[in-house]
């Protein structure tokens, strides 16, 4: 009876253990990746064991989790021919974003200078630069602009990066920004324009000159030619 009653309260003890680890459980706040298993290999060993082979974009989702700089240069290498550097999660979200969603500048630099579509969009059109302007990362902000991001791009709901965020400074950064952009287009199309219109008056004065000379030509054959005839 005292064996069996012991068994019993350990197996209570081990019950409540498993309980409160599930309460103490909280999923992570930012999206994970969640890669399909097809794209993982299992195969056999000699002594029969099984093995999984991950995929390039497996590889390079663990190193960006980890913050593991080295290991994410190394799979962007090894990897180059294998790996699909803008690959999407359930929601959309492209390595890019996480690393954004991280403020892991680092990676946002390797990803950047490896060819990673910086106007990638997820299932709600939020490119990795609304990612940093909602959460406040100037510097990333910057890095993405100097590589081309794109200011003006909406989200499903119209929003751009500016309509999304909240911080002071970024919010002046991103007007300084898109000033720049504006009066660089105004500029550029006001020196077309002037350009277009200074061509347009050369061609006109040429046709001009042109016709002079075509007239004056055939007066003086003209002339010639009733003087050869007299």
């Amino acid at each position: 009876m005292m064996k069996t009653s012991k068994k019993v309260k350990l197996d209570d003890v081990a019950i409540s253990t498993k309980n409160a680890s599930i309460r103490a459980y909280s999923p992570p706040k930012t999206s994970s990746f969640s890669t399909p298993v097809s794209t993982n290999k299992i195969s056999k060993t000699q002594d029969g064991r099984r093995k999984i082979s991950f995929s390039a974009e497996s590889l390079l989702i663990a190193a960006i989790q980890d913050g593991d700089m080295e290991d994410l240069a190394r799979v962007l290498h090894a990897q180059a021919h294998n790996l699909n550097i803008n690959q999407t999660n359930h929601i959309g979200l492209t390595p890019l974003h996480h690393s954004v969603l991280g403020n892991n500048l680092d990676a946002v630099k390797i990803l950047l200078c490896s060819g990673a579509d910086v106007n990638a969009q997820d299932e709600n059109g939020f490119t990795p630069l609304h990612t940093a302007s909602a959460c406040g990362f100037i510097q990333t902000v910057s890095l993405l602009l100097l590589f081309g991001a794109d200011i003006f791009q909406q989200t499903k709901e119209a929003e751009l990066p500016i309509d999304v965020c909240k911080d002071t400074n970024v919010i002046r950064l991103l007007s300084q920004e898109m000033y720049t952009q504006i009066h660089k287009e105004l500029y550029f199309s006001a020196w077309i324009g002037r350009k277009i219109h200074e061509s347009w008056h050369v061609l006109v004065n040429l046709l001009v000159d042109v016709w002079h000379y075509l007239k004056k030509s055939y007066s003086q054959y003209s002339s010639d030619y009733r003087t050869k005839k007299d």
